[in-house]
């Protein structure tokens, strides 16, 4: 994501996380821009809203054409160079309790290829059971915006995107009084994610392994925290 203040990430730490840009979004390429997990050989988890702008899920929506890093159809480009290949979209599968408001509390969707399809990097593990302890800290990472620059002319802001995978560490805040079952809450002003970050994982590390707790969804400033992800 990204992370205000954050640090690039060493070559290969996270090839399951992709940069995603595609159709259907605001009808263009070059908007839409997320970051996603592989978590199967042919699924990728993503945040719904990536998928789908409108107020209710779309009758197509299951058709939608994706792209991944400016290329026609489906384009999926990994972090780790060399590993880049050309899908086509089979199927896209919302969370049925989806609706595109600003809480976005079942903020998730998966993307599936056709069977057979083999994206030949090791998925990430979606963590079970995982309960957030006031404490906790977890790993935000993905490919957004990584500065806001300003023109000296126009006096406008403009932002610089990472060719690179950006990841901070953030603390986990348990039961903020803001927030709901499905949401996990991370700090600070900051860290925090930005545009093209959503979809992002937010990650645990045990033992030298990754899990996957939450995607990345909104940004909501109460106080000195953010509401950063969906919880699994």
């Amino acid at each position: 994501m990204r992370i205000l203040n954050g640090f690039a990430t060493p070559e290969g730490l996270f090839e399951f996380l992709l940069f995603v840009q595609g159709y259907g979004l605001n009808e263009s390429i070059g908007t839409g821009i997320c970051s996603a997990t592989i978590i199967s050989k042919r699924h990728i988890l993503i945040a719904a809203h990536c998928v789908n702008s409108g107020d209710f899920i779309r009758e197509n929506s299951t058709t939608t054409k994706w792209n991944y890093r400016i290329q026609a159809i489906v384009f999926i480009h990994y972090h780790e160079k060399g590993k880049d290949i050309i899908q086509i979209l089979k199927f896209l599968s919302i969370h049925t309790k989806y609706f595109f408001h600003p809480s976005f509390t079942t903020d998730i969707a998966i993307i599936e290829f056709p069977e057979g399809t083999d994206l030949k990097i090791p998925p990430i593990t979606l963590a079970s059971n995982y309960v957030e302890k006031e404490g906790d800290m977890a790993i935000a990472a993905g490919y957004g915006i990584y500065k806001w620059h300003v023109n000296e002319t126009s006096g406008k802001q403009y932002p610089e995107s990472p060719i690179y995978l950006q990841n901070v560490t953030v603390s986990v805040h348990a039961n903020p009084d803001y927030s709901t079952p499905t949401i996990i809450a991370t700090s600070t002003y900051e860290k925090y994610v930005n545009e093209g970050d959503s979809g992002g994982p937010l990650m645990i590390e045990r033992n030298g392994k990754f899990y996957q707790i939450g995607i990345a969804a909104i940004i909501l400033k109460i106080n000195e925290s953010f509401v950063l992800s969906n919880k699994r």
